[in-house]
């Protein structure tokens, strides 16, 4: 599935999903073959390499970022310098995380019939930057500020236009008991990024 383009209100939203994960651990030097091997679908990506954060898109079994240099974007032919990296669309996200010189991974499916039933909190977070002209990068776009980072994104923005990302909250909850002794309570288990969104302009209902 594509990245999706979809504009919001800022309010939070709780519902139900019936979720599903599986992780476990790869050398670095097979991270990107991982990928291929568990048929991760096409979708949004983020990066977050030694010196910078990238977003960007997964298409044809390749990992596209936008990067900023002699070129605006290009394909992740390594993870030597890869951090953190997911590729996420509505149904699903693929995280590694970077422990040593391996990566620990975790694919986490939505609205599965055979996944465990959740409550979960969805809620946008502002991206920094206004979105400003990028010429020869067709369906990519630049956010940026006068001071701070510039992030390019794999989606068209008008001028001056804004974006946020979805994150997604997973909620563990722990009913009251006597023995052993516990409290009511409840914690956030797992979070994953969900869709590239409009953010609205100031004063827009």
């Amino acid at each position: 599935m594509s990245p999706r383009n979809e504009k919001v209100l800022m309010n939070l939203t709780v519902t139900e999903r019936r979720s599903k994960i599986e992780v476990g651990s790869v050398p670095s030097s097979k991270l990107l073959d991982l990928i291929k091997v568990k048929s991760i679908p096409n979708g949004c990506v983020y990066a977050a390499l030694d010196d910078a954060i990238c977003l960007g898109v997964y298409e044809n079994d390749q990992v596209i970022i936008g990067k900023g240099q002699e070129r605006v974007t290009e394909v992740l032919q390594t993870a030597d310098y890869l951090q953190e990296l997911r590729i996420f669309n509505d149904q699903q996200e693929f995280k590694a995380t970077r422990i040593g010189q391996e990566f620990r991974w975790r694919i986490r499916q939505d609205d599965v019939e055979d996944g465990e039933r959740m409550t979960c909190l969805d809620e946008p977070h502002k991206l920094w930057g206004k979105a400003k002209k990028l010429d020869g990068a067709k369906g990519w776009s630049l956010l940026e500020e006068e001071r701070g980072p510039r992030l390019y994104i794999p989606q068209p923005i008008q001028p001056n236009g804004e974006k946020g990302i979805w994150f997604r909250k997973y909620i563990t909850f722990y009913e009251w008991s006597l023995e052993p002794p516990q409290p009511f309570h409840y914690r956030f288990s797992d979070e994953r990024l969900v869709a590239f969104v409009d953010w609205p302009v100031e004063g827009e209902e």
